[in-house]
């Protein structure tokens, strides 16, 4: 079992096969739940069915290239302030040959109005931290945008570039710092920024958020802008 600071500049201890969850100091004891102790038996058996059930190639492709090289820990990580955030059980996946991160189990499930591919995805996962804990950086399980941002991008003459009742049904699903990669009602996948960056549809979005993972690289609006040039 190690210890470390994390990125948040609190402290975490870090578990891996072999290492008992008994032994976790008493401050990390209630980041153990029930669920996270059953993943801990077997982590590469909840990984191996999350690649099976992976709605997409690209998913699938980097959750297996995580499998092959086997390098995993639990990560129980306290906040710097843990009296203003809880801290957080967090399974990390490490590789030399796509983009590591570390996965929290999911909260609950995601709303049955959110597009189902998102569902699907993030049906055993609540977050996918791509740039580490408590930084800019996540794939989420869909939640209202409204939830998120509050408001959508708006035209250099003030009035929203997403119509209210389109962004009353929208979803977002992953971040990197103030911007919001945006499910929409039509089946578009966007980056919400100070304006709006289309993807194609929400597959094509959601595909290569994980092409970027297998290149080794976060998927950000500023990329997506690149490509699009």
């Amino acid at each position: 079992m190690d210890h470390f600071e994390n990125t948040s500049g609190g402290q975490s201890v870090a578990l891996t096969a072999g290492d008992r969850l008994r032994d976790v100091p008493t401050e990390y004891k209630s980041l153990v739940t029930r669920e996270v102790a059953a993943v801990f038996a077997d982590v590469p058996a909840y990984f191996s069915k999350m690649a099976a059930d992976a709605p997409s190639g690209s998913m699938r492709a980097w959750l297996l290239s995580l499998l092959r090289e086997g390098r995993w820990r639990l990560n129980l990580h306290r906040y710097l302030y843990p009296e203003m955030l809880p801290g957080k059980a967090l399974f990390e996946w490490s590789s030399d040959a796509v983009l590591g991160a570390q996965f929290s189990l999911p909260d609950g499930r995601p709303s049955r109005r959110a597009p189902k591919l998102l569902r699907r995805a993030f049906r055993s996962i609540g977050k996918i931290y791509w740039n580490g804990y408590c930084l800019p950086g996540t794939l989420y399980a869909p939640v209202p945008v409204l939830n998120v941002i509050g408001r959508p991008p708006f035209t250099s003459s003030g009035d929203p570039e997403v119509p209210w009742d389109e962004v009353e049904e929208s979803f977002a699903w992953g971040e990197f710092q103030l911007d919001t990669l945006v499910a929409s009602p039509g089946g578009g996948g966007d980056w919400w920024t100070h304006k709006v960056i289309p993807m194609g549809t929400l597959q094509q979005a959601f595909d290569w958020a994980f092409e970027m993972f297998l290149r080794r690289v976060g998927p950000t609006a500023d990329d997506a802008t690149k490509q699009q040039e």
